[in-house]
């Protein structure tokens, strides 16, 4: 299905995005923006946020031999 396809078959979404679920209206939603109400996405989202909150984020750096560093490189 095209992006396009997927905002003429849907009138609203419920999309569960973190903090809060909230409600899309998707004909204000620009066809190359769609993919971000996909299942798919709104998972990935989820399980970003939830690695977030359990601490499993590192940075920011400021240079990029900080992050080699923290990398091991």
């Amino acid at each position: 299905m095209t992006k396009i396809q997927m905002l003429k078959n849907l009138e609203l979404k419920l999309a569960e995005a973190s903090p809060a679920t909230t409600m899309w209206n998707t004909r204000n939603i620009e066809a190359d923006h769609a993919w971000f109400l996909t299942k798919e996405w709104q998972e990935g989202e989820r399980e970003a946020e939830k690695e977030l909150k359990d601490g499993k984020m590192s940075g920011p750096f400021n240079t990029i031999n900080e992050l080699r560093k923290h990398l091991g490189k």
